[in-house]
C-alpha cells in the first residue's frame, strides 16, 4: 500500500506541475488573443474602416480576428494576404495589389518576417516612380504580441499614421507616431468612443507632414518674375508665386523652386518631351506651378490639375501705328451700311408711292412723268434726313403716310445724330490686321513666337493653310533673325517697342492683354482671339499621389473666391489715363430696324386702304 501511496503521490506532482507549466505559458497568449481582438474592434469602430487587408505570416491570431471581425463588423470587406516566406520582389507585388485595393486600413500581424516587409515598405514609394504613398495614404495597425519583441518600437518609420498594439504581462499598450517620428503612448487610454481618428493618428494634422518638394516654373512676363544667378534662382515674385505659397501652407509642404535647363515650357521633339513637360515625365520635380497651356498632346503624359487657375486667349502683339481714321469716314459710321441701303429703297417706294397718291391714278389716266416720280424722290429724302419738308398732304391717305413717317424720320435721325456725336469725339485708329490670316500675307512685316511655347507647338504642327504660312515665314525670318523664336518674351517685347516704319515686328502669344494693361506708356496694340479660349493650370506627374491633394486644395481656393481675385490681380489695369480707349461704338445695324419698319408699314398699309376707299366712293358717286 505505501507503494501505491507513493506512486499516487507522485503522479499527482507531475499533474501539478503540467498544469502550474500551462498557466505560465498558455493562459496569457489567450488573454492576449481575447484583449487584442477586442482593442482591434474599438479601433476600426472608432476610425471607420469598411474595408481592411489583414497581413500575416503565422495564423496565431488570425482565425480569431476574422471570425470576431465578421461577427462585430459585418459590413467591412476583410482581404488576407499571406506575407510570410515572401522575397523582396513578392513583397513589392503584394503591396502593389495592396495600393490598388485601396483599404481604409491595414492590419498587421506580428511574425518573425515582419522587420523585413517594414523594410520593403519604407522604400516602396520611391521605387514606384511616386506614384503610390503609402507614407501619407495608408492606416496602419500593428499588432505586437510578442513580448520580448522590441524590434518594432525600435524600426525607423517612414510610415506616418501607425498605431502599435503591444501586450506585456496582462498589460496592453497603445504607441502611435508623431510628427517628429517619435513613438508616443496614444493620448486618449481607453480606447473607447472618447479616442478620435486624430488622436490614434496624430499626423493626420500635419498633411503633407513638411514633405520637401521641386516645384518647376518658368519665368513669365505677366505671373512670375525671377531673378537668377546661372540656373541659381536667388528671388522671385508675382501671383503665381503668391499661389505656391498659399498651396504649400494649406497642404503643409516646403518646397524649392528649380526651372528647366532649357527653359522652355514643353514640346515634344522626335518622341521625347522638352522643358517642364520634360522635366514632370522624368520626376526631375515634383510638380509644376507655371502658365503650362492645356493640350490634348501634354494631357497625355502629364496631369492637370482642375479647376485652373488661368484662362488665357491667343493674340498678336504689335506696336500701333497712330494711323488715324479719315474724318469723312466718319460720317458713314453711325450707320451700318445695311441700313444705308433699307433707306435707299425706303426713299424710292416711298417717293413712287406719294406719286401715286397725289396723281389719283384712280381718277386719272394720264401718263406719269419720270420728273415728278424724282421730285418726289427727292422730297423723301429730304424728309427722312429732317433737313426738309417738300411733302404736301392733298388727300387723307397721305396725311396717314406722313404721319408714320415722321415717326420712322424722328427715330433714325436721332440714333445717326448720337452715334456721330460719339464718333467725332472719340480716337479711332485703324490696325494693319486683324487676324493670322491677314497678317501673313503683309510683306513689310516680320513676326515672332516665345520658343518651346504653346504657340510654337501649335504653329509648328498646323495643317490649315494661314497657320502653315505663318509658321513658314518664322522659319524664313529664323534663317538671318534668330531672335523671332527667342525663350525670352521680354526681348521680343523690346522688338515690338522699337518696331518703326521700315520694319514692323508682331509678337504672336499667349494673354496679349496682359502686356497692353501693364505698360506704362500708349504703344501697344493687341489683337484678340486669334484662337479659341485657353487653359493654364498646375500639373503633376502621371498618376502622381500629390494629385488628389492639390485638386481639393484648388477647389478649395475657386469655392472661396481666391482664383478669381488671382486672375483680377493678374490683370490690373496700369495704363496711364490719356491710354484708356473707350469702348467702341457700335453702329445701327439692320435688326435695330425691325420695330420701326413694322410702323413704316402700318402707315404704308393705312395709306393704301385709305387711298382705295377714296378710291371706291369716288367712283360710285359718279356711277
Amino acid at each position: 500500500m505505501s507503494v501505491a501511496a507513493c506512486f499516487s503521490c507522485f503522479i499527482i506532482c507531475i499533474l501539478m506541475v503540467e498544469l502550474f507549466t500551462l498557466s505560465e505559458s498558455q493562459v496569457p497568449k489567450n488573454n492576449c488573443n481575447v484583449h487584442c481582438i477586442k482593442v482591434i474592434e474599438n479601433l476600426v469602430k472608432i476610425l471607420h474602416w469598411k474595408s481592411i487587408v489583414i497581413l500575416f505570416s503565422e495564423d496565431t491570431l488570425l482565425s480569431e480576428l476574422v471570425t470576431s471581425l465578421e461577427i462585430s463588423h459585418n459590413d467591412t470587406r476583410i482581404t488576407l494576404m499571406d506575407i510570410g516566406n515572401m522575397k523582396k520582389t513578392k513583397l513589392k507585388k503584394t503591396l502593389d495589389v495592396c495600393y490598388r485595393i485601396s483599404p481604409d486600413g491595414y492590419v498587421l500581424l506580428y511574425s518573425s518576417s515582419i522587420i523585413d516587409f517594414l523594410t520593403v515598405l519604407n522604400s516602396f514609394d520611391v521605387e514606384s516612380n511616386k506614384t503610390t504613398d503609402f507614407r501619407l495614404e495608408s492606416q496602419w495597425i500593428v499588432v505586437n504580441d510578442n513580448p520580448e519583441n522590441t524590434a518594432i518600437v525600435k524600426f525607423e518609420w517612414q510610415l506616418r499614421h501607425v498605431l502599435i498594439l503591444q501586450w506585456k504581462q496582462n498589460f496592453r499598450e497603445l504607441l502611435t507616431i508623431v510628427e517628429t517620428q517619435n513613438i508616443v503612448k496614444l493620448a486618449c487610454s481607453d480606447y473607447s468612443k472618447d479616442c478620435s481618428v486624430r488622436d490614434i493618428f496624430p499626423n493626420l494634422n500635419y498633411k503633407l507632414d513638411r514633405r520637401h518638394l521641386k516645384i518647376g516654373t518658368i519665368y513669365s512676363y505677366n505671373t512670375i518674375h525671377m531673378i537668377e544667378k546661372g540656373m541659381e534662382i536667388n528671388s522671385f515674385n508675382r501671383e503665381l508665386v503668391k499661389l505656391t505659397s498659399i498651396i504649400a501652407q494649406i497642404l503643409n509642404f516646403t518646397y524649392t523652386i528649380v526651372q528647366p535647363e532649357d527653359k522652355e515650357f514643353g514640346r515634344e521633339v522626335n518622341g521625347s518631351w522638352t522643358g517642364l513637360v520634360g522635366d514632370l515625365i522624368s520626376q526631375k520635380v515634383d510638380m509644376v506651378i507655371a502658365e503650362l497651356t492645356v493640350t490634348d498632346d501634354r494631357f497625355k503624359v502629364i496631369d492637370f490639375i482642375f479647376p485652373a487657375f488661368h484662362i488665357q486667349k491667343m493674340g498678336i502683339l504689335l506696336k500701333k501705328s497712330g494711323h488715324m481714321e479719315t474724318k469723312w469716314i466718319k460720317l458713314f459710321r453711325p450707320l451700318q451700311s445695311a441700313v444705308y441701303i433699307c433707306l435707299i429703297e425706303i426713299s424710292i417706294f416711298l417717293g413712287i408711292l406719294f406719286y401715286v397718291i397725289d396723281s389719283r391714278i384712280c381718277q386719272s389716266a394720264s401718263r406719269i412723268r419720270v420728273v415728278r416720280i424724282l421730285s418726289s424722290i427727292t422730297n423723301m429724302v429730304g424728309f427722312l434726313s429732317m433737313n426738309a419738308n417738300g411733302l404736301r398732304s392733298r388727300n387723307d391717305a397721305s396725311r396717314i403716310l406722313i404721319a408714320f413717317l415722321w415717326m420712322f424720320s424722328i427715330v433714325i435721325s436721332a440714333s445717326y445724330v448720337g452715334n456721330l456725336t460719339a464718333t467725332l469725339t472719340e480716337t479711332v485708329e485703324t490696325m494693319p490686321f486683324n487676324s493670322l490670316e491677314k497678317l501673313a500675307p503683309l510683306s513689310d512685316w516680320k513676326w515672332g513666337i516665345g520658343k518651346g511655347g504653346y504657340v510654337h507647338e501649335q504653329l509648328a504642327s498646323a495643317t490649315s493653310a494661314p497657320y502653315k504660312q505663318i509658321w513658314e515665314g518664322i522659319i524664313k525670318f529664323n534663317e538671318t533673325d534668330p531672335t523671332v523664336l527667342d525663350v525670352d518674351y521680354n526681348r521680343h517685347i523690346a522688338k515690338v517697342l522699337n518696331s518703326n516704319v521700315n520694319e514692323n515686328y508682331a509678337f504672336i502669344l499667349v494673354d496679349p492683354n496682359y502686356a497692353l494693361l501693364s505698360s506704362n506708356h500708349c504703344l501697344f496694340g493687341v489683337v484678340e482671339s486669334v484662337l479659341s479660349t485657353l487653359s493654364a493650370a498646375i500639373t503633376v506627374p502621371k498618376n502622381s499621389y500629390l494629385q488628389k491633394h492639390v485638386k481639393k486644395t484648388m477647389m478649395a481656393l475657386s469655392d472661396n473666391g481666391f482664383l478669381q481675385r488671382f486672375v483680377d490681380n493678374v490683370y490690373k489695369d496700369q495704363q496711364p489715363n490719356m491710354c484708356k480707349i473707350p469702348a467702341e461704338r457700335r453702329p445701327m445695324q439692320l435688326n435695330d430696324l425691325y420695330g420701326l419698319i413694322l410702323v413704316f408699314l402700318v402707315g404704308v398699309l393705312s395709306a393704301v386702304l385709305v387711298l382705295l376707299c377714296e378710291c371706291y366712293f369716288k367712283n360710285r358717286s359718279t356711277i
